[in-house]
């Protein structure tokens, strides 16, 4: 499957070109939802009431916790038809917070492996079609090695030799993004510094093969510069005298 790179400026959280180029495009939301309409009457009610979960794109970011934990902490408070409805989000996720359970192997791992709130959320977002994540910090394990817990992992036999997270054989891909059976295309931004370009590519492109049909779309931001233009003073420029 050929992987699509997308290059963009700054478009927040929301999602970016590749979605509008496969007129795919959802709207970037900010600010508070109107849901009024919906207790008009029970009619409008029922008739309604899937639609701020279906045109809606929920946007999690790390801020006082990882989008991870407060995207987690907002589905979890919804019923089971508000969440099953859920059809465009986009979370930002720190390294950590993947490698809790992700360096089991993926179907057939015995219960008792050690998983972590990225499970644990791609569970409830099994009716998601369109997903932009954005993986934040290192992805290298020994960078994140701050629990016992992967160092018991990645001492096992069957822990993977690679220690990145850019592995599609590791947990947070195999029980976590397989999870999502409904996904249509996925867009992963990757930032960190360490990791080349042609590793990011090929991660993109072994993830593309491994989810079939999924458009998988690599994101990298770039930086403009903008050139200085001459100021002008509209009404007249301010005058030297006191």
């Amino acid at each position: 499957m050929d992987s699509t790179i997308c290059r963009q400026q700054d478009l927040g959280a929301g999602f970016s070109y590749p979605s509008r180029q496969l007129g795919l495009a959802r709207p970037i939301v900010q600010g508070k939802i109107p849901t009024s309409l919906l207790t008009s009457c029970k009619q409008i009610h029922d008739e309604s009431r899937l639609i701020p979960f279906h045109k809606n794109t929920f946007a999690f970011v790390n801020w006082f916790w990882s989008g991870v934990y407060a995207s987690r902490q907002f589905t979890r408070g919804l019923q089971t038809w508000q969440s099953e409805a859920l059809r465009w989000s986009s979370v930002e996720v720190l390294g950590r917070d993947l490698w809790v359970g992700a360096l089991s192997a993926g179907p057939g791992t015995g219960e008792d492996v050690v998983k972590g709130e990225w499970w644990d959320l791609c569970s409830m977002w099994r009716g998601v079609w369109g997903l932009r994540m954005a993986i934040k910090g290192s992805t290298t394990q020994r960078a994140d090695g701050w629990s016992s817990v992967l160092s018991t992992l990645a001492a096992s036999e069957e822990a993977p030799k690679d220690k990145s997270l850019l592995n599609t054989e590791l947990g947070w891909v195999q029980d976590g993004l397989l999870c999502l059976k409904q996904l249509r295309w996925i867009e992963i931004e990757i930032e960190d510094v360490s990791v080349d370009r042609d590793r990011k590519l090929k991660f993109c492109q072994d993830l593309g093969k491994l989810m079939g049909e999924v458009k998988v779309v690599l994101v990298e931001r770039v930086r403009v510069e903008v050139p200085e233009k001459e100021f002008k003073w509209f009404g007249g420029a301010p005058s030297d005298q006191v």
